[in-house]
């Protein structure tokens, strides 16, 4: 589950912060992704095991939008 919960986690950061960055920016940017990844891992590590499928997608998703905006 942990393993589960922590790549959905990364892969949500990551496709949240590629749109939002896209919607910003109006361009493609790689780091941004990266980065949204890294906000995604950040922010399911407290709970990778308490949480389920769904919920680590959502909370991938807030960590990634949130990223883009911190940096």
């Amino acid at each position: 589950l942990v393993l589960v919960t922590t790549s959905l986690a990364a892969a949500a950061g990551a496709l949240a912060a590629a749109i939002t960055a896209f919607m910003i920016f109006k361009k493609h940017d790689l780091s941004m992704v990266l980065n949204g990844i890294l906000g995604g891992l950040v922010a399911i590590t407290a709970g990778a095991d308490k949480m389920s499928p769904l919920e680590a997608i959502i909370i991938g998703l807030i960590g990634g939008v949130l990223v883009v905006f911190g940096v």
